[in-house]
């Protein structure tokens, strides 16, 4: 052995990768022991490997750092295999240790403290690690990591793009790193910048805080499209003690998009030991201690005013009030919850309306410190009031005057209590009864649209506040949050503005022949998401949806109330789920058996449509609802002109959409059938590819116009949800699809090919029945062996296109098309 790698004598093997086998050897020459990392001798006749193999030593020897693995030297053995000699860590690598047991958060703060730290020396060396995984670092017995296995670095300027790829692509072309561990863009086989380490380094982060991985699939696909495009379990869901500081470091890493990330290793190092020396404690303390001066400030001015002025309101379509407190930042660089709330309901607003609108934020002090009656006039001129509920809030005397104001100037205008909810809605950021508020607005308050911004971990009892800043369902529900208030409020500015900005409106505006007005029964906890979802979908569809504020409690104005919304409706739907629900006052029943019966009286006097749904395997362990559940199966009056389905929420949309959209064309058939086949012969193929890829499409797209086929091409600017909708828009209206497999990862077709099944729900339930995915240059193995069930296979074998199988193409397009019109 010494004879075979130098002065090196290998003592026993540590293990294997991907890229070499370790051995912990001992150095002849300097009496010492080392870790010989050897290149096996079935890789080292290909040039790509060795060369990545001696990168991987001469990237890391250009770092000198504590907490990254000391390369001692390179060589080759006498038979000309590559070995490279390096720090021997007495120890065991992290995922060893994650298993082994829970880690304490002050071992887990260390040990990201040192990683961070080694990350951002590489990265100020413009070194990418692209593998950062738990294996790939030591910890030893001191609690000391270092970090390991720069085989897929990329060091930059020294080598460009395509040296770099070609040095860290696998012979099967697959994509870079561990897929647990991989960055979205990773997952796409896309460049990947120092962010993509920040992403996988979350992922270790997460792992070593909860004892999981947050993307878990068994096949290689289901992993990347978790990475891509689903949000992981939150941490606390695992570790419900985890502070939220660490949360929220862990999922910021964790963002889709590099721009949402910290932008810098040093940055999460900072805030992670901002968490170690408790000055994110501090932070919070002095914002508190700003309150309590506000108050104190307050006091000696005799219950003077804050510096809010009368100015500050003027013109303003919508005012937040709120308690100054709640809109404090958690850190002194950051941005307060309220005027996150601002700048995100002003941006959906112009979108909505498409005009600007004017929010202002009203932060009102806390306590029983007091504001100048010019404020309030000021702020009750606004046209809409959006009131952020929370135990500050409820206790400070200026908050509830605000909403006093707002309702006795709204009263003087002659507006009714009906009409004072289209004009003041509530945010609730924490849970607050109605008991806290003060007698002047509790009553009004329990009758005005309400949106909760929060929700409570049925295991824990954690109250979880929604917030834009988390990657995870948080996050996802503060922006469906914000997007339901948006369409509230967005239909108070319409009815409340002058003729001459009559056409500020929501999507209900907008002439739809199959528009409905809709009782959306409320429902309990268990199916509230599912309520909110079919709500706002119905609303973009252009129905109107009541009930449109919040129903009564006591029973005679709850059954008053329902009555009044029935005769309005022309379609009611229910939606049923395992809990009995809210028993008014002075009533037996729950509020869901009651607006049952008061839409079964209805549909028997005048035969209202209605719909009653449950979802399957529906086991309700309440008896009354057990008994409930079984009278809207066997009882004809309790299920009174409805149909009660038993199935997923989403065959339920799409039954709607079916039923609706036949008594659209019923109604509409007085239309000339020269006006209908203007779009329907007019065959349509969506040409779906990357942004790399355009120019080479351009062919492909005029081939197609030539022959009188539409093309469609995807959408690259905008926001993400701009480019989401191009895509849902063309997927509903594409008679054809056709992937281009050009520069991108197999990845990305798999992913295309799976939302091609998905589109059949954006379809009213029609599947795309011609799909191609056309395989374009350059050429690699994996294009070679590319396979697929799920469409078929055209393949361009040199730089011109295949005219042959085109023109096949572009003829079964249109017969799928002339087929579907006389179908139709």
């Amino acid at each position: 052995m010494q004879s075979e790698f130098q002065h090196f004598t290998i003592e026993a093997e540590l293990g294997s990768g991907g890229m070499g086998e370790v051995y912990r050897a001992l150095d002849q020459k300097l009496g010492r022991r080392v870790a010989l990392k050897i290149l096996p001798k079935a890789m080292g006749n290909d040039s790509i490997l060795r060369a990545r193999f001696m990168q991987e030593a001469r990237t890391a020897s250009a770092l000198t750092h504590p907490h990254v693995c000391v390369i001692y030297e390179i060589g080759e053995s006498t038979d000309h295999q590559p070995y490279i000699a390096m720090e021997l860590i007495e120890g065991r690598s992290l995922d060893q240790v994650i298993q082994e047991a829970s880690l304490e958060l002050d071992s887990i703060l260390e040990i990201a403290i040192q990683v961070s730290d080694a990350l951002a020396a590489a990265h100020d060396a413009k070194i990418v690690h692209r593998d950062i995984k738990s294996s790939n670092i030591m910890v030893n017995h001191r609690g000391h990591a270092k970090v390991l296995d720069f085989g897929l670095a990329k060091r930059q300027p020294e080598l460009d793009d395509a040296t770099h790829d070609e040095l860290a692509k696998t012979r099967q072309g697959q994509i870079l790193g561990t897929p647990r561990y991989m960055s979205p863009e990773q997952a796409f086989g896309k460049a990947a910048d120092h962010r993509s380490d920040i992403f996988s380094f979350g992922v270790v982060l997460y792992e070593m805080a909860t004892g999981h991985l947050p993307f878990q699939a068994e096949r290689l696909g289901e992993m990347i499209d978790q990475i891509v495009n689903s949000s992981p379990l939150v941490p606390t869901r695992h570790r419900p003690d985890l502070p939220t500081e660490v949360e929220r470091i862990i999922l910021k890493c964790l963002r889709k998009s590099p721009n949402e990330r910290f932008q810098s290793a040093s940055e999460l190092r900072d805030s992670l030991l901002s968490i170690r020396s408790g000055t994110t404690d501090k932070n919070v303390a002095l914002n508190l201690d700003a309150t309590a001066a506000f108050e104190a400030r307050a006091g000696d001015q005799g219950g003077g005013s804050t510096r809010l002025t009368p100015a500050s309101f003027e013109g303003s379509d919508v005012v937040i009030n709120c308690s100054e407190i709640d809109d404090q930042p958690m850190s002194t660089s950051g941005e307060g919850w309220v005027n996150r709330l601002n700048r995100n309901l002003r941006i959906k607003l112009e979108q909505l309306t498409g005009e600007p609108v004017k929010v202002a934020t009203a932060a009102l002090p806390p306590g029983k410190a007091s504001v100048d009656d010019t404020v309030f006039n000021s702020m009750a001129s606004a046209q809409t009031l959006v009131s952020v509920i929370s135990p500050p809030f409820a206790k400070s005397q200026s908050c509830n005057d605000s909403v006093d104001r707002y309702r006795l100037a709204s009263s003087h205008a002659s507006e009714s209590v009906n009409k004072l909810s289209t004009k003041l809605f509530n945010v609730y950021k924490a849970p607050v009864t109605n008991d806290e508020m003060s007698s002047a607005i509790s009553g009004i308050m329990e009758n005005l649209p309400s949106f909760d911004f929060f929700d409570v971990c049925p295991e824990t009892g954690r109250i979880r506040e929604f917030n834009d800043t988390y990657q995870d369902e948080a996050s996802q529900k503060y922006y469906e949050r914000v997007y339901d208030l948006a369409y509230e409020v967005c239909q108070s500015l319409s009815t409340t503005k002058t003729s001459s900005h009559s056409e500020v409106g929501t999507a209900a505006a907008v002439p739809n022949a199959s528009a409905k007005t809709v009782f959306l029964a409320e429902t309990t906890s268990d199916l509230r998401e599912e309520r909110d979802r079919l709500r706002r979908e119905l609303i973009e569809q252009g129905h109107q949806v009541l009930p449109d504020r919040v129903l009564p409690q006591v029973a005679k104005e709850l059954e008053e109330t329902l009555q009044e919304y029935m005769e309005q409706c022309n379609f009611a739907i229910h939606l049923i789920g395992d809990r009995y629900g809210l028993v008014p006052e002075d009533a037996s029943l729950s509020s869901v058996v009651i607006q049952n019966q008061v839409a079964a009286r209805e549909s028997g006097i005048r035969e209202l449509p209605r719909i009653i749904w449950m979802p399957r395997g529906i086991q309700p362990t309440d008896e009354r609802q057990a008994e409930f559940v079984e009278s809207l199966v066997e009882d004809p009056a309790a299920q009174q002109g409805a149909d009660v389905i038993r199935d997923t929420l989403e065959n339920l949309k799409q039954l709607l959409n079916e039923r609706w959209r036949k008594e659209a064309q019923a109604s509409t058939n007085s239309r000339s059938l020269a006006d209908s086949q203007v779009i329907d012969d007019v065959a349509r193929l969506y040409l779906i590819h990357e942004v790399d890829d355009e120019p080479a499409v351009e062919m492909i797209e005029d081939f197609f116009y030539e022959r009188g086929i539409e093309v469609m091409l995807p959408e690259f600017e905008g926001s993400e949800s701009e480019v989401s909708a191009v895509h849902i828009q063309s997927l509903q209206d594409c008679d054809a699809v056709l992937i281009y497999y050009g520069s991108c990862a197999k990845s990305w077709v798999d992913i295309k090919l799976r939302e091609l099944t998905k589109a059949i729900g954006y379809r009213d339930g029609r599947p795309i029945d011609l799909r191609t995915v056309y395989i374009a240059p350059p050429s690699d193995r994996r294009k070679e062996r590319f396979k697929t069930l799920s469409a078929e296979i055209v393949r361009q074998t040199d730089e011109h296109l295949d005219v042959a199988e085109l023109e096949r193409l572009a003829g079964r397009i249109k017969s799928l098309k002339s087929s579907t019109s006389e179908s139709g």
